[in-house]
């Protein structure tokens, strides 16, 4: 079999997911209230039989969210265990179904969207709610509920006491709220207080690392909200490709795209819009700082759409003093870097890369890839394994990865495993999740479903010891 050219491979990836490209993203953001049944308090039910050992978290082929057990607590390719997230019932309201789940970043909580027949909201009518539920008790909190709209994308501060939610309103308007929880031992048993913050276009968000601070990229403006008090601080007006911004949680400010006249570039800005002289780097595609701020990783797309020249740099000792452009490279672009996505480990040493296969006979196959240092200043690649992305993950994620790179991981926090979904064969489209071990290449199927998640605590699902690819 002869290779497709790239050039016909992009255009076909194009064709699959161009209904999705375009998509604009209109929002409010604002500080609101749990929803209160009494005063001061909010809705408490009884939630599913505890799982502690839960460590991956997919939505199942029902629409309902599942959690997963260690996928290689077994020897050889035996399932885990898997539990219902939500109970059949949310005190009388039945769950109809699930929107979006996310990790809190301890792990010892979960936020999910869900739909319920009916409720305060909207009367008889089907009633939207975030709940947050402890797999490890069993407990559920309802803590905010609507009747007009359906959160799709959820993102936790890093200290947890903050929930950024964004969610349609009615068409094409979506809405971005902040729940801000009270301090322990009950956080999510007490209302919050509400601070409307804007209305504005298109939109990605990133916490800081102060948990107080939400960065909104917003059309061609970027502003840091103070969740606190509402109040606004513009960073930039002019900026470029529309990308989700990095707000510093290992750098010193906010990486984004800044245009002036007709050059754009990636840079790093302070909290008051300063350029900091860390970063020059020529935009066109997503980028991100690793957890340890060491590295800095850039996908170039180009003329090439949606398929980007997978480059990173080793900032060193120096602090992040970086020059990078077609005259003066101080990259060394990865080898096999053609790449759809990216995803930095949480302990900063690693990087999973979604790769073009495009010797393969199936359209839109892809390669898992895993960069790490290699000990000389530059990157040892291997290719993992060769599989057929799920049609829900090309659609809906693919094209926004960055947003949900910055709310939630795949990746085991020990980097020693990974997960993710992939077509069956011979289903028309059908998906399972799938567990990957990098030290042995173990790979164990969770079972039908989409869109994992892997719980960032000590549920790790991985043996003890140091991953010998670091």
């Amino acid at each position: 079999m002869s290779p497709r050219s790239l050039e016909g491979y992009v255009r076909e990836m194009r064709r699959w997911i161009i209904v999705v490209g375009g998509v604009g993203l209109s929002l409010v953001v604002v500080l609101v209230s749990s929803c209160a049944t009494a005063a001061g308090t909010v809705e408490e039910v009884s939630g599913n039989e505890p799982f502690p050992d839960a460590a991956i978290m997919f939505l199942g082929r029902d629409g309902d969210y599942r959690l997963a057990g260690d996928p290689f607590a077994s020897e050889g390719d035996t399932p885990p265990d898997v539990s219902q997230l939500l109970p059949e019932m949310i005190g009388d309201r039945q769950v109809l179904s699930t929107s979006t789940a996310q990790w809190s970043p301890d792990g010892r909580h979960v936020a999910v969207a869900a739909q319920l027949a009916a409720g305060r909201a909207g009367g008889d009518a089907p009633s939207q709610v975030i709940a947050v539920v402890s797999p490890d008790t069993g407990e559920l909190h309802v803590v905010w509920e609507e009747s007009g709209a359906v959160p799709f994308v959820l993102g936790w501060s890093p200290d947890g006491r903050r929930l950024a939610l964004l969610a349609t309103q009615s068409q094409p308007e979506l809405v971005l709220e902040v729940l801000l929880f009270a301090e322990e031992p009950q956080p999510f048993a007490t209302a919050a207080s509400q601070v409307d913050l804007v209305k504005s276009a298109p939109v990605y968000f990133d916490w800081a690392a102060d948990s107080e601070t939400l960065v909104v990229a917003s059309g061609s403006t970027v502003t840091a909200y103070d969740t606190n008090t509402g109040a606004a601080s513009t960073l930039t007006a002019g900026n470029g490709d529309f990308r989700a911004p990095d707000a510093g949680t290992a750098g010193d400010g906010v990486l984004t795209i800044e245009r002036r006249g007709s050059e754009q570039s990636i840079v790093e800005l302070d909290s008051a819009g300063r350029r900091l002289p860390h970063i020059t780097a020529p935009a066109g595609g997503a980028f991100a700082w690793n957890p340890a701020g060491r590295y800095f990783a850039a996908l170039r797309f180009g003329g090439l759409g949606l398929v980007g020249a997978m480059s990173v740099v080793d900032t060193g000792d120096v602090a992040r003093q970086i020059s990078w452009s077609p005259v003066n490279q101080e990259t060394e672009p990865l080898s096999n870097a053609l790449a759809y996505a990216m995803e930095w480990a949480p302990d900063g040493n690693g990087l999973l890369i979604l790769s073009p296969d495009i010797e393969a006979e199936r359209r839109y196959a892809a390669r898992w890839l895993w960069g790490t240092p290699d000990g000389s200043g530059g990157w040892a690649i291997r290719e993992l394994l060769r599989f057929q992305p799920e049609p829900a993950y090309l659609a809906t994620r693919l094209p926004f990865f960055d947003q949900y790179t910055r709310v939630e991981s795949t990746i085991a926090p020990d980097a020693q495993a990974f997960t993710f979904a992939r077509e069956i064969e011979g289903t028309g489209g059908s998906s399972e999740i799938v567990a990957y071990r990098f030290s042995d290449d173990t790979v164990v199927v969770v079972g039908p479903g989409s869109f994992p998640t892997w719980r960032p605590s000590e549920h790790t699902g991985a043996p003890a010891g140091t991953n010998p690819e670091l």
